[in-house]
């Protein structure tokens, strides 16, 4: 980069405001676009979890290609690293994308919950900061540029890590006893970790403490400055201000940081300087958020998955239960149906994919078949766990729990189910919600599903001559078998089905099958798990139970060749569309003599 770098600027009064950076190349922004009350919006500014570490190390590779490690670059006539070391920051120099750390612990407090000590990147300590407090990393960059031109300096002094975000380093001057190290910080938030963590923790602190930082209220008009020359006293006419509605807390609290708006002549020259008046800092937030990461406005509805609970296991009568939290990062509010508002749209989970999908599992507590609860479980502030004063709506930056039961269907065969849904705004048009988008595995044991345990002898027949074959069979899935003689209304019939291929017609079919591919309706015999003991129910077999399928086989009409024939056997829940019974296949050999 085009070395700006003047040791007097980061002593400057108001150095956070005259920083700048040329551009990259024209751009399509327009001072006009900038909004005095409406910076950045609350969902952008506090989703912690915008970024990754691996995505904050990808960014700040992609913003410098190299590192001038030794300040090699001509500068003001001096030779390689000869400025540095004339301002006492002699070479080597680490550009932040290089920089890495010993770290330590911070405990949690009521802003942010906290980091874990070690050796980190910066990549790594922007990304867990941001988590912690519930800050995007894409903030935390900024500032980094904005305070210290961090991220595209190619040759940092150890100064611009020490003051990285400015915080705790005000704009007047400290006495030593808070600055031993003469730096313009309060010595206990010197550092790049101090600097990132409590720069972060501020801003939280500023949304949750707002009735302390009373200056640059959200939500009312506030009269703020151009410039901090608004006196007369030095002959020139004062640089005055406007007031401006603040139309949300991350606004806000960028004021209480930087507490100046860009005038119209700072506007007019978005990538250089103004006029005496102007002043840079919250301009210069907009423009890199716009360059760099897009539009820092968000949608009227918009949401950001945050995390879901476990994936259930279902059973015959064991229900389950799933959660999704999704914080609102778009710009209104939501409403569930318990605080509903005459012509307000009410915000519902979904089943998607397609959209308005109705789920095999839909409980008898859903709304209806594809809108699985209507009323929030829980409503947290941005940290994902201080509950909010009103459970009934979320404001933007807030996170909503949707909680809904599932229950398993009598013909679902076993397996892993992926449950996909949505947060949607019912009742106006254009009511899917942008980013509202989560899915998780619903976990179905085999409902119906046998193991085989032995079959008797092989039946000899002669002509005119019958036999008998008995299968037994444990019942290993998660839901009971009856038998013709105990049937339940809209419940399976579980019975013996001649197979390869299923419903195979046998040669040796006798009067008292069921039908010719159906020998037996009826249990013989129910045991308990040991093969041995009968059971109590003779007509109901239980998880764990066995039961033993016996039948006649009888000799053909119009004979057949002697030999051994080969007598394949399944059993089958008849009267529900999955209606095969998943392990329950065995055979037995009929030996026809004449």
């Amino acid at each position: 980069m085009t070395k700006l770098k003047l040791f007097t600027l980061f002593l400057s009064i108001i150095s956070s405001n005259l920083i700048f950076w040329p551009s990259a190349g024209v751009s399509a922004l327009n001072g006009y676009e900038f909004q005095p009350g409406r910076i950045i919006d609350d969902g952008v500014f506090f989703n912690g979890n915008d970024m990754s570490s691996t995505q904050v190390q990808s960014f700040l590779n992609s913003k410098l290609s190299a590192c001038d490690s030794q300040g090699s670059k001509p500068y003001a006539g001096t030779t390689t690293g000869a400025y540095g070391s004339s301002k006492g920051y002699p070479p080597p120099y680490t550009c932040l994308k290089d920089f890495s750390m010993m770290t330590y612990s911070i405990g949690p407090d009521a802003y942010c919950n906290g980091f874990t000590g070690g050796s980190k990147t910066a990549a790594q300590i922007i990304y867990e900061v941001g988590l912690s407090c519930g800050i995007n990393q894409k903030i935390i960059l900024i500032t980094l540029q904005k305070e210290q031109s961090l991220i595209t300096d190619d040759w940092p002094w150890s100064l611009q890590y020490t003051k990285a975000t400015g915080y705790g380093c005000p704009d007047s001057a400290l006495n030593i006893s808070v600055d031993a190290n003469q730096n313009g910080c309060y010595d206990e938030t010197e550092g790049f970790l101090n600097q990132v963590y409590y720069g972060a923790r501020q801003f939280k602190r500023y949304a949750k403490d707002s009735h302390i930082f009373t200056q640059y209220r959200a939500y009312r008009n506030n009269y703020i400055q151009y410039n901090p020359d608004d006196t007369t006293l030095d002959g020139t006419p004062a640089c005055g201000g406007t007031n401006v509605y603040i139309q949300n807390q991350a606004t806000s609290g960028l004021y209480v940081y930087t507490p100046y708006q860009p005038n119209a002549s700072a506007l007019n020259n978005l990538y250089g300087t103004g006029d005496r008046c102007s002043a840079y800092g919250n301009r210069n937030f907009w423009r890199l958020f716009n360059d760099w990461f897009g539009n820092p406005l968000s949608l009227p509805y918009s949401a950001s998955f945050k995390r879901v609970s476990n994936a259930p296991i279902l059973g015959p009568t064991v229900e389950g239960t799933v959660w999704f939290d999704f914080q609102n990062t778009g710009v209104n509010f939501w409403k569930d149906e318990a605080s509903r508002l005459p012509g307000y749209p009410i915000t519902r989970l979904a089943g998607t994919w397609p959209i308005n999908r109705v789920s095999s599992f839909a409980h008898p507590t859903w709304y209806n078949e594809s809108r699985p609860t209507y009323v929030f479980r829980k409503v947290f502030q941005s940290d994902g766990t201080t509950l909010s004063s009103d459970q009934h709506t979320v404001h933007p930056g807030q996170i909503a729990r949707f909680e809904l039961k599932v229950k398993q269907p009598i013909s679902m065969p076993g397996g892993i189910y992926r449950e996909n849904f949505e947060v949607v705004q019912d009742g106006i048009i254009g009511w899917q919600m942008h980013g509202g988008y989560a899915w998780q595995n619903v976990l179905v044991p085999e409902p119906f599903k046998a193991e085989f345990k032995k079959v008797s002898p092989p039946a000899n027949i002669k002509p005119g001559q019958v036999g008998k074959i008995s299968f037994d069979f444990k019942n290993t899935g998660t839901h009971f078998w009856k038998d013709e003689a105990s049937r339940l209304p809209g419940y399976p019939i579980t019975r013996l089905a001649g197979t390869w291929p299923i419903n195979r017609s046998s040669k040796f079919v006798h009067p008292t099958w069921y039908s010719p591919n159906r020998p037996t309706y009826l249990f013989s015999k129910v045991f308990q798990s040991d093969g041995t003991t009968l059971s109590s129910d003779q007509h109901t077999v239980h998880p764990g139970q066995i039961a033993r399928f016996e039948f006649v086989v009888q000799y053909p009409d119009g004979g057949i060749n002697d030999g051994a024939y080969k007598e394949n056997f399944e059993v089958v829940q008849d009267g529900i569309r999955n209606w095969w019974t998943s392990g329950g296949y065995a055979w037995q050999s009929v030996n026809v003599t004449r």
